[in-house]
């Protein structure tokens, strides 16, 4: 009789006490086709990306009579079965982290036409970029410094979770509040297997946000990481009037060649007129030519940290225009408020029951199983105004934050944000309200920020919230 040798793969011993690592228990949401509310050619299109269309809809959760309104990330027809499985990863990416800078995606959707959709909560502000073109009079150096603080602190999040972004850009920065920033666009992330890890990837990225081990090797780590993030915080201390490099002007082709060879001859963006010496080196240590030597960005973090104790003393103020420029900010903050960002969802929308107050939580459909949906809307949410008679709620992210974390017996500040031992870390504000909401006054004259709008992006098109 003859002995069948069967190979099988060597499995170690499982020690249950060096356990390191654990399961992402995490729930994937699924919605269906029919629970969106969106008409491709006929809503509201937030922009247009590599994968395909973003749009503005509604999203009705089953068993619970609301609307929620939500961004709707559609692949186009004309996207290979590649972009799909990307889309599916980043979709997973992205519902597998949690944290309040990074944006909270609802679930995805496999059903319909036009392939996969991720559907992501609306953020009516845009992406800092837009942001910056209507309010950047009226930020002064606590909004921007704040701004670089919590990218930096989501930043760090992804990094524990060995995780690379690959395209950390102001564009793909949301703007939840004049004081809460979230990182997003996933598209291109990549998830390591250990922290330490590189990625070799081929595919279309923003050149001019890239390292040159990115541009050179098309290397990516956290380091890389790093060095896009030096590149952001220069967006957002020039208040978005800047194109990095704006200087070089060449075809696509070239670009990344001539910049690789610039940046390895030590090439790099100059000291912004507004920004202290001090804090201009901690850009400069970002885009270090030696990947190992820039800072982690645990350490990018403190500093930043450090810094939003005085902003004011590294990024300058106008002080002439102080009385000005705090009428500016209560007009502002007014404006994108909670009431004013339902007026703009109502736009997007065509939806004027959108512009009433509401106060719940869309991201509790997202987090919470279908089975509970119904108990958290009628017994934790507050008292909610039925708009007509159709017995539908309409919800509105930025005030639902409230009924979140009340149902946890917390009480929010007055941002939102919420100082628990779970989330201290990942505080919005490090210390509260802060000094220093002067404007940034663009200073032509003196070369400071030049307008560059019509300048096509090295990105492509992107919507609001970044790269589609």
């Amino acid at each position: 009789m003859k002995e069948v040798q069967m190979h099988l793969p060597e499995i170690p011993p499982l020690d249950p006490l060096k356990v390191t690592q654990r399961p992402n228990m995490r729930r994937l949401n699924l919605i269906q086709v029919n629970e969106l509310d969106f008409l491709p050619g006929k809503s509201t299109v937030l922009g247009q990306g590599a994968f395909g269309i973003v749009y503005a809809g509604k999203w009705r959760p089953p068993g619970v009579k609301v609307n929620i309104p939500v961004a709707i990330k559609a692949i186009s027809a004309l996207d290979s079965r590649l972009n799909e499985k990307e889309m599916l990863r980043e979709a997973g990416i992205m519902h597998s982290v949690q944290h309040e800078h990074l944006l909270p995606v609802a679930g995805i959707c496999l059903g319909g036409g036009g392939g996969l959709k991720i559907v992501t909560l609306l953020r009516p502000l845009g992406s800092l970029l837009k942001f910056f073109e209507q309010y950047s009079s009226q930020l002064g150096s606590k909004q921007l410094m704040l701004y670089c603080y919590q990218i930096s602190s989501a930043m760090e999040y992804l990094t524990k979770r060995a995780i690379v972004h690959r395209d950390l850009a102001a564009r793909n920065v949301l703007v939840k509040s004049a004081l809460h920033v979230e990182v997003t666009d996933f598209g291109l992330a990549t998830m390591l297997q250990r922290p330490n890890d590189s990625v070799i990837i081929e595919g279309r990225v923003a050149v001019k946000w890239l390292a040159p081990e990115s541009l050179r090797h098309s290397i990516f780590n956290q380091r890389t990481d790093v060095w896009s993030f030096g590149i952001t915080c220069w967006e957002i201390l020039t208040v978005g009037a800047c194109s990095p490099y704006k200087e070089l002007k060449l075809p696509r082709e070239r670009l990344a060649r001539e910049l690789v060879d610039k940046l390895e001859c030590g090439y790099r963006l100059e000291q912004p007129n507004n920004c202290s010496q001090e804090l201009y080196q901690e850009l400069l240590n970002c885009w270090l030519p030696d990947p190992e030597s820039r800072p982690s960005f645990r350490q990018i973090k403190e500093r930043f940290e450090q810094f939003c104790r005085a902003p004011h003393i590294y990024i300058q103020e106008r002080r002439n225009r102080l009385i000005e420029n705090q009428q500016k900010q209560q007009q502002m903050e007014s404006r994108i408020g909670s009431i004013g960002q339902r007026e703009m969802i109502a736009r997007l929308l065509h939806d004027s029951d959108f512009a009433d107050p509401v106060f719940v939580d869309p991201a509790e459909y997202s987090n919470n199983s279908s089975n509970n949906r119904e108990d958290i809307s009628n017994t934790n949410s507050p008292q909610r105004e039925n708009t007509n008679n159709t017995n539908t709620t309409i919800l509105s992210d930025d005030e639902c934050f409230f009924s979140t974390v009340e149902l946890c017996g917390v009480k929010p500040d007055r941002h939102g944000s919420v100082a628990t031992t779970i989330s201290s870390r990942y505080k919005s504000d490090p210390l509260g309200s802060g000094s220093g909401n002067n404007n940034i006054e663009k200073d032509e004259k003196k070369g400071g920020y030049v307008n560059t709008k019509g300048e096509e992006e090295e990105a492509g098109e992107f919507y609001e919230g970044g790269e589609g």
